[in-house]
């Protein structure tokens, strides 16, 4: 991630974003996806950037849906993905009959220069940091 870089490690504290994917989740074959990452790019699971895990996750999921149906056409995979839970690096993903996705996204907080889930609880690994620390301009 370049943003600590650009704004200075010190100056990142307290900043909150939402997120989708974290380096420490548990979720389902998390470590495979950053041993493999890191055995192909190089540096520490901190470095990898969340939109490479969520193109993962979709590889996870049309793998899970043509593994399940023994099809790629698009309109099975649509109803497919509609009805149940699908597990992924993301976490277990659902969508409805429209394609609204269900859940939502974790909290995150930049807790000693590394995004840490803060919300919702059965993903935090932290407590929300409060007041926000002092940056070191």
């Amino acid at each position: 991630m370049e943003f600590p870089s650009k704004v200075g490690a010190n100056n990142v504290n307290g900043i909150f974003s939402c997120g989708d994917w974290f380096p420490n989740s548990n979720a389902s074959g998390n470590q495979d996806f950053i041993k493999a990452y890191t055995a192909k790019y190089g540096g520490d699971a901190f470095g990898i950037d969340s939109t490479s895990a969520e193109a993962y996750a979709v590889g996870q999921l049309i793998q899970a849906v043509a593994t399940k149906t023994g099809s790629i056409d698009n309109q099975t995979i649509i109803n497919t993905l509609h009805s149940g839970t699908w597990p992924t690096v993301e976490g277990n993903l659902s969508w409805d009959q429209y394609g609204m996705p269900q859940g939502s996204d974790m909290l995150v907080e930049w807790i000693d220069q590394k995004l840490t889930p803060v919300y919702p609880d059965d993903v935090a690994l932290h407590a929300p940091v409060s007041p926000k620390p002092n940056w070191g301009g």
